[in-house]
């Protein structure tokens, strides 16, 4: 396994999660006419949905989410841990639903990038056990994990802030509306990104000890 910058796979990560908002954002409009199928959007379709693109965004940027080049694929990793392993994943991905529904559109962000951690934390158990490294560990410390919600915490949200802003002055420009929202939510979603590689990136460096 050669070590990567952790830049590496940002592209990807960031792609993915963009492409998913824009998808998100294209079902939303579908169903915004239809009251019943609003309310069980959501409340069901639309955390589910932002919590599988997260995890799958996470997936799709291993192994250069924790620094390598080469690494076991993740059918490996999922087979040695389907016992526990991929089902904490699809846990994950439904934990959003028990968030309440205005925390959710207020911290949104926030959620984001803390689902975004978690996956990357189960990925790395799972990881690190089959390369056999045991005394690996996903707790970056108190520090660490403080610092690291004050990301998750403050860079999405100024990030959605700073695209809403620009998309509502280019709204007004061309008299039309969608990209104060789009731009709000993309670039809210591209802020997870570093967060997530840097957390992963700090992880890979206990492999490569």
């Amino acid at each position: 396994m050669l070590p990567l910058s952790p830049s590496t796979g940002m592209l990807e990560l960031m792609l993915v999660l963009v492409a998913g908002v824009s998808f998100e954002l294209w079902l939303a409009r579908l169903v915004a006419t239809r009251p019943m199928l609003t309310r069980l959007w959501l409340g069901l379709g639309a955390p589910l949905l932002r919590g599988a693109m997260i995890v799958g965004a996470v997936l799709v940027a291993y192994p250069a989410l924790f620094g390598f080049r080469a690494a076991p694929t993740l059918a490996t990793l999922m087979h040695e841990t389907a016992a526990h392993g991929g089902l904490w994943l699809i846990a994950l991905c439904a934990a959003r639903l028990l968030v309440p529904l205005p925390l959710s559109g207020s911290r949104t962000g926030l959620i984001d990038a803390l689902q975004g951690v978690g996956a990357a934390a189960l990925l790395f158990v799972g990881f690190s056990r089959h390369v056999g490294a045991l005394s690996a560990s996903p707790w970056p410390g108190a520090l660490g994990a403080m610092a690291l919600f004050g990301l998750c915490w403050l860079l999405p949200a100024l990030a959605a802030g700073l695209g809403q802003d620009v998309g509502a002055r280019l709204d007004a420009r061309r008299g039309a509306r969608g990209l104060e929202q789009w731009l709000g939510q993309a670039m809210g979603m591209v802020a997870v990104a570093p967060v997530v590689m840097l957390y992963g990136y700090l992880l890979g460096t206990q492999l490569a000890m």
